[in-house]
């Protein structure tokens, strides 16, 4: 008996771990933008978290009543607003693969956040039954300069790498090495190059 209860409550944190809600948005083409109801599939039991991690990699939608796939290799970009913010996600190559990264600060220096999965155990449940554990969403900020690579910069060697990726603005790189600006800075470091550098 104990074993069919933890099956079927195991079940059921399947389906609701996978549940999605459907959410009104635009698809940005090259030649076109398509107004659109997106799939935003959840990580969440309760309420709603979207799986950015997932989205990335492409997501469904529908137009007109049908129901479409779309790869981050068909359209420029993806728009819609959770919470009353917009969420804008780029198609951009990483790894070799294409994929739509939510960008954060759109500019001539942009910061995307790389939404990877990482999976938790499970702890004892009542009787000693296991639990099951969950997926959660894990932030991987990653840097990019005109139309070049993503960088991504963190530990130790932050500050070094900062410095030499933003050379060409030395009153930016100033305040990195003074540590004005640090790791958990990003933001601040983004914003204060697009308007003070690289124009």
């Amino acid at each position: 008996m104990r074993k069919k209860l933890s099956l079927i409550f195991l079940g059921m944190l399947c389906f609701f771990s996978i549940h999605a809600k459907k959410i009104e948005g635009v698809i940005v083409f090259s030649d076109k933008t398509a107004n659109v109801t997106f799939d935003i599939p959840s990580t969440a039991l309760i309420g709603f978290d979207p799986d950015f991690a997932h989205v990335q990699k492409g997501v469904t939608y529908y137009e007109n009543g049908d129901k479409k796939k779309l790869k981050p290799d068909d359209a420029k970009e993806i728009k819609f607003t959770i919470d009353g913010k917009e969420i804008r996600m780029l198609s951009t190559v990483k790894d070799d693969k294409d994929l739509f990264l939510q960008i954060i600060i759109d500019g001539n220096l942009k910061l995307f956040n790389f939404h990877s999965s990482q999976y938790t155990g499970g702890a004892p449940g009542v009787g000693g039954a296991p639990m099951a554990g969950s997926n959660i969403s894990v932030d991987n900020y990653l840097f990019q300069k005109g139309g070049g690579d993503l960088m991504k910069f963190k530990g130790f060697s932050f500050r070094k790498k900062m410095v030499e990726y933003l050379s060409e603005c030395p009153k930016l790189c100033e305040k990195i090495e003074n540590k004005e600006f640090r790791s958990d800075d990003l933001e601040k470091i983004v914003n204060y190059y697009n308007s003070n550098c690289g124009k």
